[in-house]
């Protein structure tokens, strides 16, 4: 701040508002330290064990098999959606911007 021709600094004035919020902050962070504070932390035990490290080729087993099954699914999908049992229609979006059109009213699309 710079210090006014007489040499004082300038008041800063903070309205009645300004005021509560700011003591209602204070008044919060002093609940939460003390509660922090207050609280017992409980020994170690089974529930704040640290995980083993499982060794590299296993993790990387689990994710191919994840990956694997996934593919799976997809496969699947194409397979429905290459037989004609199910057929996906695309809605253009009106003149909203672009967004999707008839499913924001909640109602089916007209043909």
């Amino acid at each position: 701040m710079r210090e006014s021709e007489a040499g004082q600094t300038p008041h800063v004035r903070v309205d009645g508002y300004t005021r509560m919020c700011l003591t209602a902050i204070a008044i919060l962070l002093t609940v939460l330290i003390i509660g922090l504070w207050a609280r017992e932390t409980p020994p170690p035990g089974a529930a704040h064990a640290v995980p083993p490290v499982l060794d590299p080729s296993a993790q990387r087993a689990s994710i191919t098999e994840s990956q694997d099954q996934t593919n799976l699914k997809l496969d699947q999908l194409m397979d429905l959606l290459k037989s004609g049992q199910v057929k996906v229609q695309v809605v253009e979006g009106g003149a909203g911007g672009g967004g999707p059109g008839p499913q924001d009213s909640h109602e089916p699309p007209k043909p």
